[in-house]
């Protein structure tokens, strides 16, 4: 994520700018939210249950990047990424 934040990915920088735009998170986020928030979730099922979030936010001169990962039969990608939110949100 680091590196796609930074247009340092093995692809042209045009097209990792079109990936970042499909990425971009601007919906669903609590009032006063600050900063523009990047991500992709993911849940998979199988011997394995897990959901994940992961991303980078960009706010002001700051980068945040991150990944979260939860196990178990009832966690959802949408869960993960609450979670970061409410942690970035105290980065304030």
């Amino acid at each position: 994520m680091r590196a796609l934040a930074n247009n340092e990915l093995p692809a042209s920088v045009e097209n990792q700018e079109i990936v970042k735009a499909t990425m971009r998170q601007d919906y669903s986020l609590p009032e006063g939210f600050s900063g523009e928030l990047y991500g992709k979730t993911g849940t998979c099922r199988g011997p394995a249950n897990h959901a994940w979030f992961t991303g980078f936010l960009q706010r002001d001169e700051q980068r945040y990047v991150f990944a979260v990962n939860l196990l178990g039969e009832t966690e959802r990608s949408w869960d993960a990424r609450s979670m970061i939110i409410e942690v970035l949100q105290a980065l304030r």
